[in-house]
């Protein structure tokens, strides 16, 4: 990691590398090519909203909205929104050899928004619930919240967590019976 702070300006190489696993082939074989950028230098103050980049023969704006909490850049120029990850290249060619996370589908689960206690619930398993029908009540900071349907026509199949019971962020609190096609 660079310090912009302490560094005003860097000299990077910025490559498009291919993973073994990926399907890219390198140029020699005559398909799909990895592909290189060279940045020359960039001026980037971290109070600034823009970075001026040196490509090969040009100057060019960088706009930098900030990084997120993995370490990705937001950047954009001429419109174009990307996402940018930093790494070393072996960094890089580690990450190849991880497996992809599956996404988890929680349409049928109602979380908790917050710590906090579980207060109550208004629903027993069983019972069909309509759109913004209270489900059931999370204590936070010494408010009660009231956590709502998100769906309509769904039957409640179980109720998870124990009333007076302490609560992480995104537990599960109930779960709905799955739809039949």
């Amino acid at each position: 990691r660079i310090d912009l702070e302490r560094d005003r300006s860097i000299t990077a190489s910025v490559t498009k590398l291919p993973c073994a696993d990926s399907g890219e082939r390198s140029e020699n074989d005559g398909s799909k090519a990895a592909q290189a950028v060279v940045l020359c230098k960039v001026d980037h103050d971290p109070a600034d909203d823009l970075a001026l980049v040196s490509l090969p023969g040009e100057e060019r704006a960088l706009q930098v909205h900030g990084e997120d909490e993995t370490g990705v850049l937001k950047l954009t120029m001429f419109g174009l929104d990307a996402d940018i990850l930093v790494m070393s290249r072996g960094e890089y060619e580690l990450a190849c050899h991880m497996n992809k996370p599956i996404p988890k589908d929680f349409g049928n689960f109602v979380l908790s928004p917050m710590p906090g206690t579980l207060i109550s619930f208004a629903v027993e398993e069983g019972d069909v619930v309509e759109i913004g029908q209270e489900l059931c009540v999370v204590e936070a900071m010494k408010m009660q919240n009231v956590i709502r349907s998100h769906k309509a026509g769904a039957k409640v199949g179980k109720l998870h967590g124990v009333i007076g019971g302490s609560l992480r962020a995104d537990e599960i609190l109930m779960e709905f019976e799955k739809e039949e096609m």
